[in-house]
């Protein structure tokens, strides 16, 4: 890691929110355990992937542990604009966490998808939603199942509501494996960007 995180000192960090305030849908691949690492992200951004995620990196080990940090952050310096996805419950360690990568990456992502999607009462989801907005967040992605769900059809109804009621950037998560999917998801949600899986269709 410290090879490549020297090489990217050298370089200057973006801003994400320019991508949003471009007036295009931003491309996004998503935070994927054990994929999203520096090779897959160089080969997707060849791609017209417009902002990559790491894999979520619990924060706790990466504090506690040199071996986790080297295993879990590698970067370069064409590596960007890099969202670092963290999963944390206390507040201390995420601040630690993020400040040690803060140097090297555009962004600190908190996962919230994994334990938390849209409510079944969507008024709860919203109101969530604007209270994350009331302390700074810069965007929200919503993936548009509840937490029981896997497989069944997302709920792309829910995240137009969503939107709707924000005044950030919101980004639909779910189901978009192909560029006519993020333009589909787009046209059903009016969602600033669009999180893909995978990018690649058979």
């Amino acid at each position: 890691m410290i090879g490549d995180i020297v090489e990217t000192k050298q370089c200057q960090l973006k801003d994400p929110m320019d991508l949003f305030h471009s007036g295009q849908v931003v491309k996004i691949c998503a935070p994927m355990v054990r994929y999203s690492k520096l090779a897959f992200r160089t080969l997707v951004r060849k791609y017209g992937c417009d902002l990559c995620y790491t894999p979520m990196i619990v924060a706790a080990d990466f504090v506690r542990s040199a071996k986790a940090r080297d295993s879990e952050f590698t970067t370069n310096k064409g590596d960007h604009p890099l969202i670092v996805q963290f999963a944390a419950k206390e507040a201390q360690i995420l601040c630690d966490a993020a400040r040690i990568v803060c140097p090297f990456a555009d962004g600190i992502d908190l996962n919230c998808g994994c334990p938390q999607r849209i409510h079944e009462d969507l008024k709860r989801t919203v109101d969530l939603c604007q209270k994350a907005e009331a302390t700074g967040v810069s965007w929200i992605t919503v993936h548009g199942r509840s937490v029981e769900e896997r497989h069944q059809p997302v709920h792309y109804d829910a995240i137009k509501i969503i939107k709707e009621s924000m005044s950030i950037p919101i980004v639909a998560n779910g189901d978009i494996k192909t560029l006519k999917d993020a333009e589909n998801v787009h046209h059903l949600t009016g969602a600033d960007g669009k999180i893909k899986y995978t990018l690649f269709s058979k």
